[in-house]
């Protein structure tokens, strides 16, 4: 349903009134700042008598909404609360838009949960009642009218995220100008325009990279427009090339997180029309609970990527090297599900990290084998030769098996018998990647079977041989991903004391 809005509060600003930014490009977050949205809303899962809106950010950066109204007719009010009693709060509602509206120079469209806190209060003055109630809201868009729009969409787009990199690893030049002009007329006189200040600024702060057909830049945010707990940074793309696809802007994302070493928490994106003005904008809630804390980490790149330190690589060029690979084999062999495993184990507990990283390196050998790169596919023959050879034996066994209580399941490890064991795949798949895996990375392999079946650290001892097996397991996903993108390059050893750089084909040292 169309809403046409009474009134609405959204501006503009700059971080201050010196400032060398214009935040709607440094930092294009829609909910950055509260802003209320009043008219006559008449949707089913809305309380009768909303009257306001009211959209922020919390603690934890996730998006919220204060809803507002009054009660007017209270039986309606009553089959409302009644109707959505039996809901959790906090519900996803459905997939899709569920709160639309429109004025004169955009449309905006909300997914809420269903209701939060809720308070009720009686107006003696109005004899009426007053509520409001609190939503997280899971998307927020927000498309700008045009009187010329885009032909083939905004000029440019950028991605925001929280927890970009906390050291020097970005070392391209941006400078940020900031002028003041005067103008002065008096009667009879022609008009007068004086210059004013001119301020200046070069901080090195970004890269460019350009891979084919594919170009972006990564930027930092300045400091004053983000969250004061969070390096935040943008990824734009677009300006003299096209703007890739969604799919193609979350795979950049992905390389780029793995290597700046942090997971990127996406909260919104914004683009542009070619005077630097939001044509469309989304704000989003940040992947996770305790976002502080992670982006209060260090920096963990698998590279040396530190600009002030010797024998550091050019993030844009490693860039340039791995972005090509990885989007060629992103899908095919499953390397996005793979860094979900790889996140998750870098921010679990001690010994529940083990089992992610090896369900991160299994999710890796699973797809290898599926996919058209394996000679072996995990097996020792075909199946349909298998069966060829073996059918008629099988067959006799069924026959001679029968009755047997446990036929079903000798019968079923028979017919499996052309497929290589766990542990023989997996070192199947470590020569056909032509990967050498060394003693300290497989010591950590055989140390994950012991949270794996429930057991405990007694001691101090064993504590600390846990965390150097997590660092092992660590180097050995990231030396499996590295080969199957193709690359052949140095990574850091973070499981070997004063961090040093191996070729990928080099196992950690002792």
């Amino acid at each position: 349903m169309e809403v046409v809005i009474v009134q609405r509060r959204y501006t503009w600003r700059m971080a201050n009134e010196k400032s060398l930014f214009l935040d709607r490009i440094e930092w294009g977050d829609p909910c950055r700042d509260r802003f209320q949205i009043e008219g006559e809303f008449d949707r089913a899962n809305l309380p009768p008598g909303t009257r306001t809106i009211t959209l922020f950010r919390d603690e934890h950066y996730r998006v919220s909404a204060e809803i507002g109204g009054r009660v007017v007719d209270v039986s309606a009010y009553r089959a409302y609360a009644e109707e959505h009693a039996q809901i959790p709060k906090g519900t996803v509602r459905r997939a899709g838009v569920d709160i639309s509206v429109s004025d004169r120079i955009s449309e905006t469209a909300l997914q809420t949960s269903e209701g939060g806190r809720s308070s009720l209060s009686y107006l003696a003055d109005a004899n009426a009642w007053a509520w409001t109630e609190q939503r997280e809201v899971y998307r927020y868009t927000q498309r700008y009218f045009q009187t010329t729009p885009p032909r083939n969409g905004p000029a440019w787009w950028t991605d925001w995220y929280l927890n970009g990199p906390r050291e020097f690893v970005l070392g391209s030049a941006t400078q940020h100008e900031r002028r003041t002009t005067f103008s002065r007329q008096r009667a009879g006189q022609p008009l007068a325009n004086f210059a004013g200040d001119v301020q200046r600024s070069t901080s090195r702060d970004h890269v460019r990279v350009t891979a084919g057909d594919l170009s972006f830049i990564v930027h930092e945010v300045p400091k004053d427009l983000g969250p004061a707990w969070s390096q935040s940074l943008g990824i734009e793309y677009g300006g003299t090339s096209a703007v890739p696809d969604e799919p193609t802007r979350r795979a950049v994302e992905e390389i780029v997180s793995f290597v700046l070493g942090r997971r990127l928490l996406r909260v919104g994106a914004t683009g542009y029309d070619v005077a630097g003005f939001p044509v469309e904008e989304e704000a989003v809630n940040p992947w996770g609970d305790n976002v502080h804390s992670l982006c209060a980490q260090y920096d963990d790149s698998p590279f040396p990527i530190q600009i002030n330190v010797e024998g550091s690589l050019d993030t844009a060029a490693l860039l340039r090297d791995l972005v090509p690979g990885y989007l060629a084999r992103r899908d095919t062999l499953k390397l996005h599900d793979a860094l979900w495993w790889y996140w998750l184990a870098k921010e679990a507990p001690l010994g529940i990290d083990l089992l992610l990283f090896s369900a991160g390196v299994e999710s890796l050998k699973a797809a290898w084998f599926r996919s058209m790169h394996s000679k072996s596919r995990g097996t020792y023959m075909d199946k349909k030769a298998f069966c060829g050879l073996l059918g008629e034996t099988l067959a006799a066994a069924k026959e001679k098996l029968a009755g047997h209580p446990f036929a079903e399941r000798i019968l079923d490890r028979m017919g499996r018998a052309f497929q290589m064991g766990a542990n023989e795949q997996v070192e199947g798949f470590f020569r056909e990647i032509a990967l050498d895996v060394g003693m300290k990375e497989r010591a950590a392999m055989h140390a994950r079977n012991l949270p794996a079946h429930g057991g405990t650290v007694v001691s101090d001892e064993e504590m600390l041989a846990l965390v150097r097996h997590a660092l092992a397991y660590k180097v050995l996903f990231e030396r499996v991903f590295l080969r199957l993108i193709d690359y052949s390059g140095v990574y850091v050893d973070r499981s070997t004391v004063g961090f040093p750089h191996r070729l990928v084909s080099q196992p950690p040292g002792d």
